[in-house]
C-alpha cells in the first residue's frame, strides 16, 4: 500500500528530527534494541477472548489494550513498552488496507498518548519529557498520519531527511512527476522490516542500523545515493541498489539479510543497452519480427539499437521477407505486422514518423529519396542501399494495407512515395488500386498509365490491362 509505503519510509529517516524534539541527550541509541515484551498487565476481555495487555497490542485490539490502561489509573508506561506498541501499530498497518490500516494507526496513537505524560494537550511531544530511549521517530510518524486525507508532505519530509543525511540537494532525490530516481525502499524479509534510505539500511524494531555492505567496491562517483534505485528480493531476502545511466549503462550493488544484519553478495556493471541490442538483433536475424520489436520496447535503454543504420536496414529486409511468406500462406493481416514491427524498430535510426514511417517532417518538406537519404544518413556509403531499402520496404507495407482493405492509411504513403521515387514503378499500381477501390476510375486510370510507361512491355497485371486499355 502506498501510503503506508511512505509512513515507513518516513518513520526511520526522521530520527534526527525527533532527536530534537526528545533532547538528544535522553534519547534511545538506534542501535539499542528495544525490550520486546511488556510487562505483565491485567487482562481485559475482547467478546470471549480474555487478552493480557501484550495480546491486545499484538492482535490490534486497542480497545482491549485501553480498557487495561484504564483500570489501572492511566499509569504512564517505560519507554520499551510505548515503543512496542508504536512498532505493532505500524506492524499491523503495513499488513492492512484502507481503513482496517488507519484504525491501527489511530489506535496505537491514541493508546501512547493515554500511557505517556510527555504530550501536551493537542499530542505534540514535550522536548526534555519523553522517557529515556522513546523513540520520538515512531511518534512523529504516527501524529503526521493522523487523520491525513494526503502523505505528500510527510513523504516530503522524509525525503528531505535524506537528502541532509547525504548532505544532498533535496530536488536532487525525488520529485512527485517520478522523473528522478528514489533511493528509499521498504522491504519485509520474514518477520523483519527494513527501511532503505540511500545506503543505509534501518529495521522496525529500531535494533539494526547499517551502512550498505560493499561500498567500497564502488568508485567515487558511483557512491551517489540519488543515482539509484533500491529493489528488494523478499523471497531471496536480498536489497539491490541499481544506478542505471540514460546510455544503459551502470553499476548494481547487492547485499543479503544473513538473520542478524546483511552482508555484501556482489558488485555487478552492467550495459543494458548492449543486453537490448542482442537481443533485438537475435530475434530480428531469427525472422520473429514482432518479438524483436517487443524486445526493443519492453526492454528500454536503446540507444545501441537506434545508432546502427546496419541493424535497422537488417530489420526492413528480414520484414519484407517474413511478410511475403505470411502473404503468400494467406495471411494478409499478419504481414502486415510483421512489417510494421520492421519499421517500429527502424524508424528512429531512419527518422521517420511512427504513424505513416515517413520522414518525420515529410508534411512540411517533401523531398527526393535520395535528398532524404543524404539528411538522414550523412556520408554513410551505404546511403544509397539503406534508402532502396526503405522504398521497397515502404511500397510493400502500403500494399498490404490495401489487401488489408486500409486504403486509407494506404493512400498517404503512395502518394508520398511518387514523389520520394518518382519513377517507382510499384507505387503507381498500388495507387490506383487504391483510388480504384475508393471510386475514383478516372484519377487511378492516370495512375495505372503511369505504371504502364514505368513498365514497358510489362507483364502487366490483369487488372491493369482491363481498367486502363
Amino acid at each position: 500500500m502506498k501510503t503506508l509505503r511512505w509512513l515507513l519510509m518516513g518513520m526511520v529517516i526522521l530520527s534526527a528530527a525527533c532527536a530534537r524534539a526528545t533532547s538528544g541527550k535522553d534519547s534511545r541509541p538506534a542501535t539499542e534494541a528495544p525490550v520486546d515484551v511488556a510487562p505483565a498487565r491485567p487482562a481485559a476481555s475482547s467478546g470471549t477472548t480474555v487478552l493480557t495487555f501484550e495480546e491486545a497490542i499484538q492482535s490490534g485490539d486497542w480497545a482491549a489494550a485501553q480498557a487495561i490502561l484504564e483500570s489501572e489509573g492511566e499509569p504512564s508506561f517505560p519507554a520499551s513498552v510505548l515503543n512496542r506498541i508504536m512498532i505493532e501499530g505500524l506492524r499491523l498497518a503495513m499488513s492492512a488496507e484502507g481503513a482496517e490500516a488507519r484504525r491501527h494507526i489511530e489506535g496505537a496513537l491514541a493508546l501512547v498518548r493515554k500511557a505517556c505524560r510527555c504530550l501536551d494537550d493537542r499530542g505534540r511531544l514535550i522536548p526534555g519529557m519523553p522517557p529515556k530511549g522513546f523513540r520520538g521517530e515512531l511518534y512523529l510518524t504516527l501524529y503526521h498520519m493522523r487523520g491525513a486525507t494526503s502523505y505528500d508532505p510527510l513523504y516530503d519530509w522524509a525525503t528531505e531527511q535524506v537528502a541532509q543525511r547525504h548532505r544532498l540537494n533535496r530536488e536532487e532525490i525525488f520529485d512527485r512527476s517520478g522523473t528522478k530516481t528514489n533511493p528509499v525502499g521498504v522491504c519485509r524479509f520474514g518477520d523483519r522490516i527494513f527501511v532503505v534510505a540511500g545506503f543505509w539500511i534501518f529495521d522496525l524494531e529500531g535494533s539494526l542500523q547499517q551502512e550498505a555492505p560493499g561500498l567500497d567496491s564502488l568508485s567515487e562517483g558511483e557512491r551517489l545515493p540519488r543515482l539509484y534505485y533500491v529493489f528488494c528480493d523478499e523471497k531471496e531476502q536480498k536489497i539491490q541498489w541499481v544506478n542505471v545511466s540514460g546510455g544503459g549503462r551502470g553499476v548494481s550493488l547487492e547485499a543479503k539479510w544473513d538473520g542478524e544484519g546483511f552482508r555484501w553478495v556482489e558488485t555487478a556493471r552492467i550495459n543494458l543497452a548492449a543486453q537490448t541490442y542482442e537481443e533485438v538483433r537475435k530475434q530480428i536475424e531469427a525472422g520473429r519480427l514482432e518479438e524483436a520489436f517487443e524486445a526493443y520496447y519492453d526492454k528500454g535503454f536503446t540507444n545501441e539499437v537506434d545508432a546502427d543504420p546496419e541493424l535497422a536496414a537488417l530489420a526492413l529486409r528480414q520484414g519484407m521477407t517474413v511478410a511475403r511468406q505470411r502473404a503468400e500462406a494467406g495471411d494478409v493481416a499478419r504481414a502486415r505486422r510483421a512489417l510494421h514491427a520492421a519499421f517500429s524498430i527502424a524508424a528512429f535510426r531512419y527518422r521517420l514518423d511512427s504513424g505513416t514511417f515517413l520522414p518525420v517532417d515529410w508534411e512540411q518538406r517533401p523531398r527526393s529519396l535520395e535528398k532524404w537519404a543524404q539528411e538522414a544518413f550523412g556520408a554513410d556509403p551505404q546511403a544509397p542501399s539503406y534508402a532502396r531499402i526503405y522504398r521497397d520496404a515502404l511500397t510493400e507495407y502500403a500494399a498490404l494495407l490495401v489487401q488489408d482493405h486500409r486504403p486509407q492509411e494506404a493512400e498517404p504513403i503512395l502518394r508520398a512515395l511518387t514523389i520520394l521515387a518518382p519513377n517507382h514503378a510499384p507505387a503507381y499500381l498500388y495507387l490506383g488500386d487504391v483510388l480504384w477501390d475508393q471510386g475514383k476510375p478516372e484519377e487511378a486510370r492516370r495512375f495505372y498509365q503511369r505504371y504502364q510507361e514505368l513498365t514497358p512491355g510489362g507483364p502487366w497485371p490483369d487488372r491493369v490491362r482491363e481498367r486502363a486499355p
